[in-house]
């Protein structure tokens, strides 16, 4: 990967600009005094120290005792993998308190009649994905891509709610080689949005994921909408 590109998803991580490249900066040189990260990371000077303490707070640095101080990695894959569990830690804790407000606010909720909302990007998708199945109680009908039907195999949650559900896929890009925790499942080549339809009363409708563009999620809730859709399932994609 390009030093850019990844400079970039650090930043994407919640790395600072001046913490990314200090951080790429020792990947590339190993142990440097502040000195030589100034330097060869283009960090100015009083931000260096503030910088630093940053990464070693994070886990991704260690400093030495002795004078001058001198940083050095901690083994990345440590690191990354302890940064995940403390920030995994972090977003449920901040999650159980959101439900709880959501909760105890349900009176104070208006009834909008709206009936199709939009959202963009892959955190968005991973969460479309997440309620497809944490809220399909009896039936679930999908037309997908491969890279999407991966996702959800990857998903020890994903996959033991599809065990429980009636549940028909229609793969657009290839047969599948094994089986799957799928009641059916049918090959289709043809190109099309990747759709769910949940208990045939809501869907979502994705572009974008299966060429590597952002994806745009659709989801509709809707009962004559959805029939429409579900027609256009059965009778188009699975007739």
């Amino acid at each position: 990967m390009a030093e850019e590109a990844l400079l970039s998803r650090l930043m994407l991580l919640g790395f600072t600009k001046y913490e990314a490249r200090a951080y790429v900066t020792l990947l590339k040189h190993g142990s440097l005094t502040s000195s030589e990260i100034i330097k060869l990371a283009r960090i100015p000077q009083p931000r260096i120290y503030d910088i630093m303490d940053s990464l070693v707070s994070k886990g991704f640095v260690r400093k030495s005792k002795g004078k001058p101080i001198r940083y050095s990695l901690v083994d990345p894959k440590s690191a990354f993998k302890g940064f995940m569990e403390a920030e995994m830690a972090r977003i449920a804790t901040v999650g159980d308190e959101v439900l709880k407000f959501h909760r105890e606010s349900s009176s104070l909720r208006s009834v909008t009649g709206e009936s199709v909302w939009v959202s963009h990007g892959y955190a968005a998708y991973m969460a479309a994905l997440s309620e497809v199945f944490q809220t399909t109680e009896d039936e679930l009908l999908a037309a997908l891509y491969s890279s999407t039907l991966n996702t959800v195999l990857r998903s020890d949650e994903f996959v033991a709610k599809l065990k429980k559900l009636s549940s028909c896929f229609v793969l657009y890009d290839l047969e599948p080689q094994h089986p799957l925790p799928v009641e059916e499942v049918l090959y289709r080549p043809t190109y099309g949005p990747t759709l769910f339809i949940s208990d045939l009363t809501r869907a979502w409708l994705i572009t974008g994921i299966q060429n590597g563009r952002e994806p745009l999620i659709y989801y509709i809730e809707d009962i004559e909408i959805t029939s429409l859709i579900t027609m256009y399932f059965f009778e188009v994609l699975r007739p």
